[in-house]
């Protein structure tokens, strides 16, 4: 009995020591786990940390993606926002681009896209482990930026009055002489009038033409070529496609350099002094002179169309809504059905912008059958096909009122809204600001009111030069602007 007892108390007594054991044993395990869990919470800290850093420096990068740019100064751009966030230790930074790292496909794209690679790595210290000499674990972000591609679309007005800046009855305010004179021809014709800035490389006298090529080939020049793309729509009396979107900078600046006023321009078959011919429709205005030398340009005809029904609708020739129309279709890949050339596709991931320069109101537009949009109760006064009430507007159903500037407006909305392109608008000269013809002289002028509606409904900006010489800042401040909206 004895005996029972003493092994009894000696069980007992081992029993305690490895309870304690255990206990000792499992405190160790729950610091060991609290540890790791702290470790490895710092360590997803860390990374968080460095991933916000990256993903600013990344924007911060792209920022520095246009023409011109270099590797450098992206690394250096992204190395102060990482700085910024704290992220100091910059030696395992890799910055790259298509050009920088030929073929890699997370960069090269096709089409090229305006992509930065940046990988960032970093020991992330730990403080529980080094117990054990483990003193941090190595963490690495890699992240894709991107600055938006942009496509515009050069919505340029060449209507005759494109020329108005030439003396009245010059020779130069005819729009087949000016476009194919060089800056010494007609000097002596129009001594005042050579006094005007001159072009810079670019073909013809037509002024304010020729600042209105000159400032848009330097918006031109601050884009990023081949990642950017323009396309250019002209419009007087019908809407053309000058050049289909292209990432060429060499095709753009020359088609640029070759626009022309009302280029599809005709001479009369008559003189003022004769008088329009009674079976002639020519279809459209025409150059008409004083007298048979020519040297005298008085201006334009519309031919016995016009004299003969009294319909004004050939006599117009600023197709504005048409001019849109083109500039929707065309930043949606599709082309008139009568355009034969090279139709580029459509690029959804890049910004659309559509800029629209016009020297004047809209008084021109043709319905989906071809049929001019001019109400025949503007037939008998002028302006010719639109009301003269700048506030007014008519919805299409309503065929008895809906005139060239609500056909405007409604292409503008298809632009704007439709497309959801931006839109900015250049209104040039007095034609724009002018009231002359509006019943109500408290309402707005009816073409800076058009502009001004384009880039409302574009979330773009209006802007109006008295003169071609305040475009070459404005072409400056909508790149300017663009740039700013492609890297926010």
């Amino acid at each position: 009995m004895k005996t029972i007892l003493k092994l009894k108390n000696i069980f007992h007594k081992r029993q305690k020591g490895q309870i304690l054991v255990i206990l000792a044993l499992i405190f160790m395990g729950l610091m060991g786990i609290i540890g790791l869990a702290i470790d490895l919470g710092m360590t997803f800290v860390n990374y968080s940390r460095l991933r916000r850093a990256v993903d600013s420096a990344a924007l911060a990068a792209t920022g520095e993606f246009k023409r011109g740019y270099t590797i450098a100064k992206m690394r250096a751009a992204a190395g102060q926002m990482l700085t910024l966030n704290e992220i100091t230790d910059t030696t395992n930074i890799q910055i790259e681009t298509c050009e920088s790292m030929p073929g890699d496909p997370r960069v090269c794209t096709n089409p090229l896209r305006k992509l930065v690679f940046i990988s960032v790595s970093q020991n992330a210290p730990l403080y529980f482990m080094p117990i054990f000499g483990i003193q941090f674990v190595p963490i690495t972000v890699d992240t894709v930026s991107e600055a938006a591609s942009v496509d515009v679309i050069l919505a340029i007005d060449t209507s005759e009055s494109m020329t108005n800046a030439a003396p009245y009855g010059s020779l130069y305010g005819d729009p087949k002489l000016c476009n194919e004179s060089d800056p010494n021809g007609l000097s002596g014709t129009t001594p005042s009038f050579d006094t005007l800035p001159g072009p810079d490389g670019i073909p013809g006298e037509c002024h304010p033409f020729e600042e209105v090529k000159n400032a848009a080939k330097l918006f031109t020049d601050q884009l990023y070529f081949p990642y950017d793309r323009v396309g250019i729509v002209i419009f007087d009396q019908y809407p053309y496609v000058e050049l289909a979107m292209s990432d060429n900078i060499v095709v753009v600046q020359d088609t640029v350099k070759n626009l022309q006023v009302f280029p599809n321009h005709m001479m009369c078959p008559y003189t003022l002094a004769d008088g329009p011919d009674a079976n002639m429709d020519l279809g459209q205005p025409c150059r008409l002179y004083r007298d048979d030398t020519g040297s005298f340009y008085e201006g334009f005809d519309c031919g016995s169309y016009w004299y003969e029904t009294r319909n004004p609708s050939k006599c117009t020739s600023t197709n504005i809504g048409g001019g849109m129309a083109v500039a929707g279709n065309m930043l949606g890949g599709a082309y008139p059905s009568d355009y034969t050339g090279p139709k580029p596709p459509l690029r959804e991931e890049a910004l659309w912008v559509t800029i629209l320069l016009t020297d004047g109101a809209a008084n021109a537009g043709y319905n989906e059958s071809g049929q001019p949009i001019c109400p025949p109760y503007t037939w008998s006064r002028n302006p010719f096909c639109r009301d003269k009430d700048s506030t007014e507007r008519h919805d299409k159903s309503n065929t008895s009122m809906y005139d060239a500037d609500d056909f405007a407006r409604d292409m503008i909305d298809f632009v704007g809204t439709g497309q959801q392109s931006l839109i900015f608008s250049i209104g040039l000269g007095s034609l724009v600001t002018s009231k002359n013809l509006e019943d109500d002289p408290s309402n707005p002028p009816p073409g800076e009111a058009l502009l001004q509606y384009a880039a409302d409904t574009g979330d773009g900006i209006y802007y109006f030069a008295p003169n071609g010489a305040q475009l070459y800042d404005i072409f400056l401040a909508i790149a300017n602007n663009i740039a700013t909206r492609i890297t926010q």
